[in-house]
């Protein structure tokens, strides 16, 4: 984040603390009573719903491509807005299992429910719908928030889960975090996605005292900003490592070309990670900068000259908006040199386009369901969505469980004691994965696998992930 990024957010924070009357004791919501049935206006329930703040818990639909806006899902909007929360989680019931399972519905049936409780608690997830790789994404990151939810529900917690969307804009980023933070109800926040807009938000966060659990923003200058900033993903340190020993000791490669985007804090700190890790290997790296800003870069002129200049491996360090640059760096390669990528790849485009060139293609990711397929969580995750669940959906699951067992220890609902908890180093939660518990810098200390691009139709295509 430049200077005059940081400037801004520490203006409109202090402005927000100065006006801020609110206080971060206790915060138990209540409701009276509401009708049971309501007459619906289904057109009503289409209109408005971009409008305002993009945020919802119910009330306005956040994610489109559901099919016919004037459906199940659009009536129980409308009579979530009108505090019919009977009616809604009735409607968002049959949405959800008379069609093809939607996170961003299951959050809402999940809010419908607790609010017709006296008391609940308050979090927020941060996802980004802001084109087609980020949808995905983004679904993918609600799927786990949505099980851990309703899990968590069925022991007899009323957790409610607001859904923001930054856009992709470290602006709306920061103004949504500032949005988080002038809420007293909203204990915690799930996010963001990615680690530009986790880097541009997490400043408001750690100044108002906001606890961020991120569970897929892996650029490590996220972890110096701040003791309110945790995440249940390892930072890129680790992964690159775990690259940079497998280029070394199973490709045994001596020169790799790397190609990053210098305008991507993940993709910059991927690639300087892995260039570190590398270092006492002695491989030599050339490198692309596929900055979007640089309209001098010629894709096919670097893969000739990566090719006369002997390169014996490629790694794609660069986040998921070079995805069309990636599969035409998969197409020129034809499978002749072996490809490394990081987790942002992890795409079923990747598998859908780059199909047979993709073929042997390496991803270093955090969790795949097929390493302990009949472990609770896989199995529960695959019978709720009717498939199979991403890393990034684990990894969500974890951060909503680490929240909710959290908020179950504090004395007070408050957001220090809940920062307090996540801080313990005795502090511990059940994941998908293993134990989640946090080091003194808010990191997850948690392995890396690695995965690769093999014919099968697990995905409904004809290639697959699967680890190795």
């Amino acid at each position: 984040m430049g200077s005059k990024q940081k400037l801004a957010v520490s203006i409109v924070v202090g402005l927000a603390v100065l006006a801020g009357a609110y206080s971060l004791s206790i915060h138990w919501l209540r409701h009276q009573s509401m009708p049971s049935t309501l007459t619906i206006d289904v057109t009503a329930a289409s209109q408005g719903e971009r409008s305002g703040p993009r945020t919802s818990e119910g009330e306005r639909l956040l994610l489109d491509g559901d099919g016919d806006r004037h459906s199940l899902k659009a009536e129980g909007i409308l009579a979530y807005r009108l505090g019919s929360f009977v009616e809604a989680e009735r409607l968002f019931s049959e949405s959800f299992t008379q069609n093809e399972p939607d996170p961003e519905t299951l959050i809402y049936f999940n809010n419908a429910l607790v609010s017709q409780q006296a008391e609940f608690v308050t979090i927020a997830v941060v996802v980004s719908f802001n084109g087609e790789t980020a949808i995905h994404t983004s679904k993918e990151i609600l799927r786990g928030v949505a099980q851990a939810q309703r899990e968590f529900i069925k022991t007899g917690n009323a957790l409610k889960v607001v859904i923001g969307d930054d856009q992709l804009d470290p602006q709306i980023a920061q103004q949504l975090a500032l949005s988080f933070a002038e809420n007293p109800a909203i204990l915690g926040v799930i996010g963001h996605p990615d680690s530009d807009m986790s880097l541009a938000a997490g400043d408001v966060y750690q100044q108002v005292g906001l606890v961020m659990m991120s569970a897929t923003s892996t650029a490590i200058s996220l972890t110096g900003i701040g003791d309110f900033i945790f995440r249940t993903i390892p930072n890129d340190l680790i992964a690159a490592q775990t690259m940079a020993t497998y280029v070394s000791d199973e490709l045994k490669s001596r020169k790799i070309a790397v190609f990053y985007n210098s305008q991507s804090d993940y993709s910059r700190s991927l690639y300087q990670s892995f260039l570190d890790a590398l270092g006492p290997q002695g491989t030599v790296v050339i490198t692309a900068d596929m900055d979007g800003q640089a309209p001098s870069f010629d894709l096919a002129q670097f893969m000739g000259r990566m090719e006369a200049e002997g390169a014996e491996a490629i790694a794609l360090l660069t986040n998921a908006s070079k995805l069309s640059e990636v599969l035409e760096i998969i197409q020129i390669n034809q499978r002749r040199l072996p490809i490394i990528a990081g987790d942002a790849l992890y795409n079923l485009k990747i598998l859908e386009a780059g199909a047979v060139n993709a073929e042997g293609l390496v991803v270093a990711i955090p969790w795949h369901i097929l390493v302990n397929p009949s472990a609770i969580f896989p199995v529960s995750a695959r019978e709720l969505w009717q498939g199979d669940v991403s890393w990034r959906t684990a990894l969500s699951y974890d951060a909503t469980r680490a929240l909710s067992k959290a908020l179950q220890e504090t004395p007070t609902y408050d957001r220090q004691s809940l920062q307090n908890i996540l801080a313990d180093p005795n502090f511990s939660a059940t994941g998908a994965i293993n134990k989640i518990n946090f080091s003194p810098s808010g990191d997850r200390n948690q392995s890396i696998l690695m995965v690769r691009v093999v014919q099968g139709n697990r995905y409904g295509l004809d290639y697959q992930f699967v680890p190795f």
